[in-house]
């Protein structure tokens, strides 16, 4: 049976439990007054890229609770406040919750996947969104 990608990417949401994917996470500047609203000032570029990324995995994945890395917040926070990177390589993996007085059973741990920045496009060109059961 040949599905389309569209369909082959909601199944594929639903049931893997790890994807690895590039997002963008610089905000984008503001076009004209009306859009102005949507977009963050200077000073709180990347405090709203890291709720980009949680919202990112709570579409992807589906579960409200979402963590981010420690090591995924120092890449964001890398060149400061005001100089976010433009595209970030995460993996969202879905977990069960140890905790029993929890909301909910899964939790989401978004980590950072480091790419070769010699590659073309600082590494980012050939990548593909991968999804399929955790590794480790």
């Amino acid at each position: 049976m040949i599905t389309s990608p569209a369909s082959s990417l909601s199944t594929c949401t639903s049931v893997c439990t790890a994807g690895e994917l590039a997002m963008p996470a610089h905000p984008r500047p503001a076009r004209s007054p009306a859009e102005s609203g949507r977009y963050s000032t200077f000073k709180k570029r990347a405090p709203r890229a890291v709720r980009a990324i949680k919202k990112f995995a709570t579409q992807m994945l589906g579960t409200s609770d979402v963590r981010i890395h420690p090591q995924l917040n120092k890449a964001v926070w890398s060149k400061g406040v005001k100089n976010v990177p433009h595209r970030l390589r995460v993996r969202c993996e879905r977990r069960r919750n140890e905790d029993e007085d929890a909301k909910e059973k899964l939790f989401t741990i978004v980590t950072h996947v480091v790419v070769d920045p010699l590659d073309k496009k600082h590494g980012f060109a050939t990548l593909q969104t991968t999804c399929g059961d955790s590794a480790n």
